[in-house]
């Protein structure tokens, strides 16, 4: 037998000693690695649980290859969105993917999600699970992010039903005077909207690509998600603000009735231009609610009139626009306008306007 020496079994001991909080430490930090990938993971799938997703599913699905990645175009929590201008409907507002853009021509190959991946909706015309209709909605507005950016951008709505989900969406790469043209054409059928952007836009304009913006649900048809995935303090926030914006939404219904009793009879993509044109004229001499009396709701009537007839008159909302400005500026500036020349033909035909209206 090999004999060791006592004084190496204690320097072994001693060194044994030194090591153990150091193997300990270690231990402890890949738990805590460990640990940290495990809470990381369930963050993660509860983050795609709660997710409102646009994903691709070439051929509805067909066509992919299982160990592909899952391309999703754009996607948000259901918990980040909001009562809408129709309190009827939660919108939620999309973030779209930096890495993966979704061409025209494969419109079809989107679906709208939940879920980490179920389905509630699919831009597949041939799908016959179903309807979708769809709206050309025209330029952004002023200021806004897509009216800020390169190019020009076309707004579009899409419905899905049953349940009445909607879908915004940005087209680029197709020529405004075009999609313009379409919308003051009002000819375009909702119910072969996708077929018309997939199989006729898209092969003129092979670039066009879609930014998805937002997906809209019908509130009552999502009460179980609302009640169960916003926070308690969350919901009451959104209910108590949602409850202030009925108590207004009756006053946009009675400037609604009053100009399709004037004649308005356009479609929803120019009909919703034209009542953003009278409502800003509205704001503009304060009358921004119903009143409590026939004289004040006569009033309200009387600005629809004028407004609606503007609109006629002058060829639509952007003419209405461009005269009010170059009024405005002629009685700001009354002296350069008489050194330019001209000018009064808007101002008078704005005042006679209002003079032939009752």
């Amino acid at each position: 037998a090999i004999h060791i020496p006592r004084s190496l079994w204690l320097e072994l001991d001693r060194a044994m000693s030194d090591l153990l909080p150091l193997v300990a430490a270690a231990l402890q930090d890949n738990v805590a690695v460990e640990a940290a990938k495990e809470i990381s993971a369930l963050r993660k799938e509860r983050e795609d649980a709660h997710k409102v997703e646009v994903l691709r599913a070439k051929n509805n699905g067909n066509d992919e290859d299982e160990d592909d990645p899952v391309v999703v175009y754009a996607s948000a929590p259901f918990e980040s969105g909001e009562y809408g201008v129709n309190t009827n409907m939660w919108q939620v507002a999309l973030q779209n993917a930096d890495d993966a853009t979704c061409k025209l021509a494969d419109l079809r190959d989107c679906h709208i999600c939940v879920g980490g991946g179920f389905p509630v909706a699919s831009l597949d015309d041939r799908l016959g699970n179903t309807s979708r209709e769809g709206w050309l909605d025209g330029a952004p507005d002023e200021g806004s992010e897509a009216e800020n950016s390169d190019g020009d951008v076309c707004w579009v709505r899409i419905c899905f039903t049953p349940y009445s989900t909607w879908l915004v969406m940005w087209i680029r790469g197709w020529p405004r005077e075009e999609w313009e043209a379409n919308i003051q054409a009002d000819d375009l059928n909702p119910d072969e909207f996708i077929g018309y952007l997939v199989d006729e836009v898209a092969v003129r304009y092979p670039d066009a690509a879609v930014q998805f913006k937002q997906v809209s649900f019908v509130a009552k048809s999502i009460h179980g998600a609302l009640k169960r995935l916003l926070p308690a303090e969350q919901n009451a926030e959104v209910r108590a603000d949602r409850n202030e914006r009925i108590s207004n939404a009756g006053f946009v219904d009675f400037v609604s009735q009053k100009m399709r009793n004037r004649g308005i009879d356009a479609g929803p993509e120019l009909f919703e231009q034209q009542l953003d044109c009278v409502m800003a004229f509205l704001s503009a001499v304060e009358l921004t609610e119903r009143g409590n009396n026939y004289e004040y709701d006569a009033s309200i009537s009387e600005v629809v009139a004028i407004t609606t007839g503007m609109i006629e008159r002058f060829g639509g909302v952007e003419g209405v626009y461009a005269a009010a400005e170059r009024a405005l500026a002629r009685h700001r500036n009354p002296r350069e306008a008489q050194e330019e020349g001209g000018g009064e033909e808007d101002t008078g035909e704005i005042a006679a306007e209002e003079e032939e209206e009752p």
